[in-house]
């Protein structure tokens, strides 16, 4: 036994050696790089804290503050939107790149936006570091999991696919789901996603849609439809548009009639489970993509072994949705085979279609017989995935987010709906139009309101970059050369350089009397953690001011002087007109929510176009407000004041900020944890509050 107790006392004398040893090593190095730096006991990017850090966090924060200030508030996962740009800012480091220092490694989060320019355009000497990203390869090597030259290959074959004809289906796509999505509502028709599709022996339930029980809601009011889970509906909505564009194929809504399913004769019927099959199409892509950290983390014979149903369900999503890809990819490839071609018809609106074109994988296509030029049929169906798995969240937050951001803004919907009814008039969307509509929605309030949602909540809080394990890199920070040592983990904080006030129109915080500060710890002087559409229509034509804030035209930079008496921008009423000046344009590095360089989102028109189109169709003829309930029933609502009216209203939206500032998490993107928000929807001029 006294040999036992010594071996486990050498065991924990060596692990504290080797971790001193490395902090020290790490210290030293932070010191030679000229980078402002703090200790940290913990790697933030160790699994195990992630995973279990909220276990003891509370704990954590009842030690006395010399040992636990500042590396707390800087290590959790999602540090990143807890503090915004508290870190940068403040005393805390008073500088907007730093570095923390742990015994497991360095890592540089930075919301500096010439450092972030020169990051993104040096990508070799700062590639991302792929090992963070390989359990994306569950269904083969993507795009976004490699680097170097089979990058540069698969991006080659991706990008053209990528071009205005698809963009021109996703706006006609979107337009249709998006009615569909209102129509579904007023249907009163939901979807109890807890259920499995069939039973475990594989046979189909029945009175089940997309594989889950159909529900009908009573969810009308007098004055229109609560919709409890719009983040959900959103989610839906893009996967049906993702699926159109990515495979061509067309997914109907819950309750969808007869005549409708017959719209698409030959397309998959999403709201059916085939023979062969424990769940329909839709609910195995909806239930991995809602799961997906549980199939990326654990092997599969533990998903198909656990003793919990939802593990259980999550893993069956996977096994699923590879079926339905390789029957997908199967299906296309013969018929590629038989043609040598897709038609011109189908080819901007197939882009797993397009990829088994140029794979070099059928004689008498492009690519065959090249070598290094063609993907396996491995990477055709993990760039699909990495798709739907990129593409669907984007837009569907952006849209949920936009939709609630403009229920909180009375008064700018009104505008909004005002612009719409002039680009659109009476006609129905399925007359509009996208080489003439999409760039009056991009040059407009429609296209101010996207940016500053995606401002003020990205896609990606961190976007993550390295330096190589022997190749520390020389940078500017701070006005002053300095080196990133080797092997220093990178976050291009999007959450704090979208916020920084160097870089972007500002006003002053939001006024006591109107709720106070949106934010307890960030920002306190200005109105950066606002959703202020207004902004991207600043003026800037008074150039006394010696305060300048920096942005772009086009490529090229230029200064946007500060007009009023704060030293500040003046910001523009958002225009009742649909014609004004150009938008403004943030300096390079300073708005990233598609990431920039050369390894930024190869979809990100794709998104813009969906958000866009479906805004558009949302408010051109509804109007959204936030449900009271909680606060004063609809019949109270009703007999009151317009004044007690607009107390009422302001109380909401304040609950609805707190939840939005302390209930909102990273999943893969930023999303409620505990449950959304309730709102009313109803045609226009049946609002209760405006």
């Amino acid at each position: 036994m006294q040999y036992y107790a010594l071996a486990i006392l050498g065991c924990i004398l060596y692990f504290l050696t080797k971790t001193l040893y490395s902090l020290y090593t790490n210290v030293q190095l932070a010191r030679a790089s000229g980078i402002p730096y703090t200790i940290s006991p913990i790697y933030g990017y160790n699994m195990f804290w992630l995973v279990t850090s909220p276990l003891y966090l509370k704990l954590l924060h009842r030690l006395p503050s010399f040992l636990t200030e500042p590396w707390i508030h800087i290590t959790p996962g999602d540090w990143s939107w807890q503090m915004s740009y508290t870190p940068f800012g403040s005393a805390m480091f008073n500088s907007d790149t730093f570095l923390i220092v742990s015994p497991g490694g360095i890592i540089m989060p930075t919301a500096d936006a010439d450092v972030i320019n020169e990051i993104v355009t040096r990508k070799a000497d700062f590639p991302k570091p792929i090992e963070m990203y390989g359990s994306l390869d569950i269904f083969g090597k993507n795009v976004v999991s490699v680097e170097g030259g089979e990058w540069r290959r698969q991006r080659r074959l991706l990008t053209p696919q990528f071009n205005e004809k698809s963009n021109g289906v996703v706006w006609k796509e979107s337009l249709f789901q998006a009615g569909k999505m209102l129509e579904s509502w007023k249907r009163g028709s939901v979807v109890d996603s807890g259920a499995n599709g069939r039973g475990e022996d594989g046979k189909a339930d029945g009175g089940k849609v997309n594989g889950f029980p159909e529900k009908k809601v009573k969810n009308a009011t007098k004055s229109g439809i609560v919709i409890s889970e719009l983040g959900k509906d959103c989610m839906r909505l893009s996967l049906h548009v993702i699926s159109r564009a990515g495979f061509d194929v067309r997914c109907l809504w819950p309750g969808a009639k007869d005549s409708e399913k017959a719209m698409d004769e030959g397309s998959m019927d999403s709201n059916i489970v085939p023979e062969g099959h424990k769940m329909s199409y839709t609910s195995s892509l909806e239930t991995l993509l809602h799961r997906i950290l549980p199939v990326l983390i654990l092997p599969d014979w533990f998903l198909r072994l656990s003793p919990w149903s939802l593990l259980r369900q999550a893993g069956t999503s996977y096994k699923e949705w590879g079926l339905y890809m390789s029957e997908i990819y199967d299906r296309k490839a013969d018929m590629i085979q038989h043609t040598k071609s897709i038609s011109t018809d189908d080819e901007g609106l197939d882009l797993m279609g397009a990829m088994i074109r140029h794979s070099g994988l059928i004689e008498g296509t492009p690519n065959h017989g090249k070598r290094g030029v063609g993907m396996s049929q491995r990477e055709v169906m993990g760039n699909s995935f990495v798709l739907f798995l990129a593409g669907h969240e984007t837009a569907a937050n952006s849209i949920h987010f936009c939709v609630l951001y403009l229920a909180m803004r009375p008064d700018l919907q009104r505008k909004l709906q005002a612009e719409l009814s002039q680009i659109f008039g009476s006609t129905p969307p399925s007359t509009w139009s996208y080489e003439t509509h999409i760039p009056t929605l991009f040059t407009t309030l429609t296209g101010a309101i996207m940016n500053e949602q995606l401002r003020l909540i990205p896609p990606v809080v961190m976007i993550p970059k390295s330096t190589p394990a022997s190749s520390p890199q020389p940078l500017i920070i701070n006005g002053k050369p300095c080196i990133v040592p080797p092997k220093t983990h990178i976050a291009l904080d999007s959450v704090a350089v979208h916020r920084n006030p160097k870089y972007w129109p500002h006003g002053p915080a939001r006024s006591e009397e109107d709720g106070g500060p949106v934010h307890e710890s960030s920002n306190l002087e200005n109105d950066l953690e606002e959703f202020k559409p207004e902004r991207w229509f600043v003026t800037s034509d008074d150039s006394s001011s010696s305060t300048t804030v920096r942005g772009r035209e086009g490529n090229k930079d230029d200064e946007a002087t500060a007009t009023d008496e704060d030293n500040e921008f003046e910001i523009s009423e958002a225009p009742t007109s649909t014609s004004h000046k150009p938008l403004f344009h943030p300096q390079r590095g300073a708005y990233i929510p598609f990431s920039e360089g050369a390894r930024s989102c190869i979809g990100r028109r794709f998104a813009q176009v969906e958000i866009l189109a479906t805004l558009a169709v949302l408010f051109h003829t509804h109007s959204f407000e936030l449900c009271t309930d909680g606060f004063a029933s609809e019949e109270e609502v009703s007999k009151m004041g317009r004044e007690e009216r607009s107390g009422v209203y302001g109380e909401v939206r304040q609950e609805v900020e707190r939840k939005m500032r302390e209930e909102m998490g990273t999943v893969i993107t930023l999303q409620f944890r505990k449950g959304g928000v309730r709102l009313r929807v109803c045609e226009r001029g049946g609002e209760l509050f405006f």
